[in-house]
């Protein structure tokens, strides 16, 4: 399966230093504002390419996104973050994840925030621990397919296989390390914000042997 991130993720992270302000009022689970799209005219009508047959879209699927790839992908999101510009809007974007949602009008009281902080911290550390060791990984399935080119062997591909199962096994590690890493509040909040936000922005591809089955029965219809 081919997994993607969509734009609306990559833009929440951009705007973050602009929705603070909305986030901390906690009227919005969205911490990004959008405008209403104004009504396009004929000629300048561009219809949206499509997704493929069989791509599965959280939006409107989120309990078809396996929570394996939905923690990869936030992980991953989280870590490689070198400027400190890079690193103070990632940690603005966390600190929405673990703000009080419970508080109402009423603001986060000292000890919310300093317990908010920690989790904050906390699921930092768990992503630089992905970065660390997942990138390694990722480094050694880009040379094996730059050695074999435009089409992987045979052998390149059971190697391949390897690597993805250490990454599967690694990925689950971390999951089940959340909770005493993050505490029975942290995992709470965090689960609940990849079931119901996170994993409505991510889609899920058809694998490309889906992909040519589709494309046969439509030309055998």
């Amino acid at each position: 399966m081919k997994v993607k991130l969509t734009a609306v993720l990559i833009i929440t992270l951009i705007a973050t230093s602009l929705a603070i302000t909305t986030a901390s009022s906690k009227t919005s689970k969205n911490p990004v504002a959008a405008k209403a799209p104004t009504a396009p005219t004929a000629a300048t009508t561009t219809p949206l390419p499509q997704d493929p047959t069989g791509t599965i879209d959280g939006a409107t699927q989120p309990d078809r996104i396996p929570d394996r790839v939905a923690y990869s992908l936030l992980f991953r999101f989280l870590s490689g973050r070198n400027t400190e510009d890079e690193k103070n809007r990632a940690r603005a974007y966390v600190r929405m994840i673990f703000a009080c949602r419970d508080c109402g009008s009423q603001k986060e009281t000292p000890q919310q925030k300093e317990a908010a902080q920690v989790e904050v911290e906390a699921l930092f550390s768990v992503a630089s621990d992905f970065e660390k060791h997942v990138g390694g990984l990722d480094r050694q399935a880009r040379e094996i397919k730059g050695q074999s080119g435009a089409k992987v062997d045979k052998e390149s591909r059971i190697k391949l296989g390897q690597l993805k199962a250490q990454k599967d096994t690694f990925v689950d590690s971390l999951m089940a390390s959340l909770p005493s890493r993050l505490g029975a509040s942290g995992v709470a909040k965090l689960r609940r914000y990849i079931k119901e936000e996170f994993k409505q922005k991510v889609k899920i591809g058809p694998a490309p042997a889906q992909r040519k089955q589709v494309a046969q029965a439509g030309t055998s219809a």
